[in-house]
Formats: C-alpha cells, sequence, structure tokens
C-alpha cells in the first residue's frame, strides 16, 4: 500500500511540474480592417510538457461580461507550428478595457491559465500579464501608440504595495526603464519615445492573483504630460513668489 502512494505522490508530482512548466503568452491583437474579425495571438512556451488532446481556450471580457469565447482549438502535434503560436479570429473589438483568459485544457482540467488586462483606444494598445513566483511578481506591459513620444502611467494596487515612495521604492520595485512616481498611492509612469514598446519590471515581493486583478495602464499623450508638467511648474512659481512676498508684508504691517 505505501508503494502504490508513493507512485501515485509521484505521479501527482510529475504532472505538477509539468502543468507549471508550460506558459501561454498574450502576444498581440491585431484588427483586421476588411474583416468583422480581429487576431488575437497567443504563443506558447515549453510546449513538449503537453500532451495531445489538450485544448486552447480563449474567453474575452468586458466589465467581468462574457462577450466571446469562441475560440477553441485541440493542440496538434502534427504541425510543428500550430501549439507555439495560436491564432483566435475573435469579433472586431471596439474601444474599451477588456480581460483576456487564456486557458489549456486536459481531459477538461484546467492545467494552464494566464489573465491578460487589456486596453484598446483610437491611439493605443496596451496590455498587462504578470507571473507571481516564490518571491517577487513580474509584471509585462506592452503598449502601442501612434505618437513620436507619450507616457505610461500605471496604477498598482494598495493591496500589493500601500505606500511608494522616493525613500522606499529601491526596496519594493525594480525598473531596467527609469520611471517616476506620480502618486504615493501608488501610481507610477515611464516616458516612452518608441512604439511598440515592452516594459518590465519586478515588484520585489510575492503576490496574490486576485491583488492583481486592479492593475492598470493608461497612456497620457505628450500634450497631457506637457499640461501636467505646466501645471506643477505654475505651482512651484506660486510657492516661490508666496515666500518671496511675503517678507514684504510683514514689514508693512510693522
Amino acid at each position: 500500500m505505501k508503494i502504490k502512494q508513493l507512485v501515485l505522490s509521484l505521479l501527482l508530482l510529475i504532472t505538477f511540474t509539468n502543468i507549471a512548466y508550460a506558459q501561454i503568452t498574450f502576444i498581440s491583437h491585431n484588427a483586421d480592417i476588411d474583416s468583422e474579425n480581429d487576431k488575437i495571438s497567443y504563443g506558447i512556451q515549453n510546449f513538449e510538457n503537453l500532451e495531445k488532446d489538450d485544448v486552447f481556450k480563449l474567453e474575452i471580457y468586458n466589465d467581468a461580461k462574457l462577450i466571446d469565447n469562441r475560440c477553441s482549438k485541440q493542440l496538434n502535434f502534427d504541425d510543428d507550428t500550430f501549439y507555439k503560436k495560436i491564432i483566435c479570429d475573435q469579433s472586431a473589438l471596439e474601444t474599451g478595457e477588456y480581460t483576456f483568459v487564456a486557458t489549456i485544457t486536459r481531459n477538461n482540467n484546467e492545467i494552464v491559465k494566464t489573465i491578460t488586462k487589456y486596453t484598446l483606444s483610437a491611439s493605443s494598445k496596451s496590455s498587462i500579464n504578470y507571473e507571481i513566483l516564490e518571491d517577487k511578481t513580474i509584471i509585462t506591459i506592452n503598449v502601442e501608440s501612434t505618437q513620436d513620444t507619450y507616457q505610461v502611467e500605471h496604477y498598482i494596487p494598495k493591496e500589493i504595495i500601500k505606500e511608494l515612495t522616493i525613500q522606499n521604492q529601491n526596496d519594493l520595485i525594480e525598473s531596467e526603464l527609469e520611471f517616476e512616481i506620480l502618486d504615493s498611492d501608488p501610481i507610477i509612469a515611464w516616458n516612452i519615445d518608441e512604439s511598440p514598446k515592452t516594459i518590465q519590471y519586478t515588484i520585489k515581493k510575492q503576490t496574490k492573483p486576485k491583488d492583481l486583478e486592479n492593475l492598470n495602464v493608461k497612456i497620457n499623450s505628450s500634450s497631457t504630460v506637457y499640461s501636467y508638467l505646466s501645471y506643477v511648474l505654475y505651482l512651484l512659481i506660486l510657492i516661490i513668489i508666496g515666500i518671496i512676498i511675503k517678507p514684504m508684508f510683514k514689514k508693512i504691517k510693522k
């Protein structure tokens, strides 16, 4: 009996390892002007851990409402490229915020799952993916914009980071691209001068999938950034003028 339990445990461990090793990653969303459908692409990494008859499925939500789940494909190992990249023909997406839920199931059991938050506007696209590791969480943001320069504004839920300041930012966040803190709430931003662009940064702690649901990205035009900076500069000028004028008022009162 003990040997049987040991073998069963080993099989479960091997299965779990295989499941954890395979990954699906959102690649892109392309609008087809000549068709009522758009194309959404996913890549599969470590596909050697998948099995024949595993099924890829994509569900698209808008405001928590399921709007499309037509894309369901059985992995075909006779086609060398099929399971490395999967392209789904989906109903054309209008501007708005969406959640893409991609899964691979085996015998009706979910074995791999990835959630992508996707924002589409007239001038830009953005998506967020995350990978939760033992002691950190890797966030990947993909952005596209018709503008030459733009700002990527990113909100991090307080369940993940309560407060972000210049003093503690290096202890909480690691980013190859230089970022600025717009708000300690926290909101951070990168100034970008190329498109498309992939931004990857690390939150130096383990997180929960539920806490990551409210991650958000906003793409600001260069004019919006300029307006924001102008507003800050205007406030600084008023403060400086106040400091200069204050002693004069004191003298007048005397």
